[in-house]
């Protein structure tokens, strides 16, 4: 009797489907980011120098700008943890 073996129909590692959602991440992110520029650009037209107003459009300008940020520099940092826990491993 022979034993029954399993093979994955993921024919890829972690790394490669880690890259893969993060490839879609990024666009995402990428997709939105004018928008949500565009948007508070609006937001700081029609606060009229409203204080609370004004705050919420920096406000979200920063977080889009992170996540641009973010974004971009993410290929980098996720290769600078895969090496840093390989060498862990190791």
């Amino acid at each position: 009797m022979q034993a029954i073996t399993f093979v994955s129909p993921v024919e890829s590692d972690w790394s490669q489907i880690a890259s893969i959602i993060l490839s879609w991440v990024q666009k995402i992110v990428y997709f939105f980011a004018p928008i949500l520029i565009a948007y508070a650009g609006i937001l700081f037209i029609a606060s009229e120098g409203e204080p609370q107003k004004v705050s919420q459009a920096k406000k979200l300008i920063f977080w889009v700008a992170l996540a641009v940020g973010i974004a971009v520099s993410a290929n980098e940092i996720v290769q600078k943890l895969e090496d840093a826990f390989l060498r862990a491993v190791i």
